[in-house]
């Protein structure tokens, strides 16, 4: 189905294109039509066959893993497995939670660190699990670009439910706890919401 924030771009590229058929003629208005084929594939939303599988970490987009560090969650200043994944061409998509928990808080931060140079801004959700573990998933974008939420702090959200909307991501990256068993390796393809990318381990006491 079309995402809901699709539904204004779909509509000005139809408008346009069936005004140049009326007023001038429907050859020049090919190019237009074949516009709105590719705006409606940018924002086609698709809903995911979620698995059913205890303490795994879906992928939050379509993509590819770029990286897989042990690394520092700069957001809630603690160790950190990093998985960095690059959204697929051209980074206009919903955003799903990679796990099921507690919306604890909401970041946004001018010159990120783990932002490319080209990326002012980064948004990030920290969820906690039931078992108190934390995933927190940052979402790098392009300097044009917008950010739109699901969720407020204190709501719960469901593992793969939809979490947000982003135009132009250029690089997400999802910290999980030290331990966390990762599933994935550099250079996969990874599907949003199905994917999964890593199992949290309960930590004893």
């Amino acid at each position: 189905m079309l995402a809901r924030e699709g539904c204004v771009p779909v509509s000005v590229v139809a408008v346009a294109a069936a005004g140049v058929a009326v007023v001038w003629s429907p050859l020049l208005s090919v190019p237009g039509f074949l516009l709105l084929l590719v705006v409606v594939r940018v924002f086609w939303e698709c809903e995911p066959q979620i698995p059913a599988i205890p303490f795994a970490v879906l992928s939050p987009v379509d993509g590819r893993v770029v990286s897989v560090d042990l690394s520092v969650d700069p957001w809630l200043q603690r160790e950190a497995i990093a998985i960095c994944l690059k959204p697929a061409f051209p980074g206009v998509t919903c955003l799903r939670s990679p796990t099921e928990g507690k919306a604890m808080d909401f970041f946004t931060n001018l010159g990120a660190t783990d932002a490319p140079p080209n990326s002012p801004t980064a948004y990030v959700m920290w969820v906690q699990t039931d078992e108190l573990e934390d995933v927190s998933t940052c979402v790098a974008t392009y300097r044009y670009s917008r950010y739109r939420g699901s969720f407020a702090p204190g709501e719960r959200i469901g593992q793969g439910s939809r979490s947000g909307f982003v135009f132009f991501s250029s690089l997400v990256t999802v910290y999980m706890p030290p331990g966390t068993l990762v599933r994935v390796e550099t250079g996969a393809k990874v599907r949003i919401g199905t994917s999964v990318i890593a199992t949290l381990v309960r930590q004893s006491g």
